[in-house]
């Protein structure tokens, strides 16, 4: 039971303190972003959570430096129901995924595939003012049912939990 618990506080301590070392980085090289996240920083009179969550440039960095510099740089997942990929009408080219089948999906990768951002390469926190990406194109900590990180997803205009078994 202690490992568990220092096994947890070490996780969340380094993924916060590398997350936060990349957005420093970001910012310095785009100081720009660094005045107008700090235009916005001053009008905030108390650094709660509650105000903290409608700073949108606050919030467009940290997805956007988790975007580039994910926590993880693969999720590991079990398919927990025979999923069916590509043409799903007919028999011919149809990929089926069975399930208990063990999946990786490369956030950094994904992150920074062109087909779902643009300037996939470059620091652009303003692609998360209205964000236009699909909703699985971001993934830093995970997604799907079971995704219960707090403050990441929830409180995203559009947010949907997906209709399909990953666990």
């Amino acid at each position: 039971m202690v490992a568990q618990g220092i096994l947890f506080f070490i996780a969340g301590y380094d993924t916060t303190s590398a997350a936060l070392t990349h957005a420093i980085y970001f910012l310095s090289l785009h100081p720009e972003c660094q005045q107008k996240l700090y235009e916005e920083l001053k009008t905030c009179d108390e650094f709660t959570y509650e105000k903290l969550v409608h700073l949108k440039y606050l919030n467009a960095v940290i997805n956007e430096t988790l975007r580039l510099a994910p926590s993880f740089l693969r999720l590991f997942r079990v398919c927990v129901e025979d999923y069916p990929l590509g043409n799903t009408d007919s028999q011919i080219n149809s990929i089926t995924i069975p399930a208990g089948t063990f999946m990786t999906v490369s956030t950094y990768t994904l992150h920074r595939d062109p087909k779902y951002w643009d300037n996939p390469n470059d620091f652009l926190p303003e692609r998360w003012i209205q964000p236009k990406h699909h909703p699985y194109a971001y993934m830093p900590f995970g997604g799907g049912p079971r995704y219960n990180h707090p403050g990441v997803y929830p409180d995203s205009p559009g947010f949907e939990p997906p209709t399909y078994g990953y666990s």
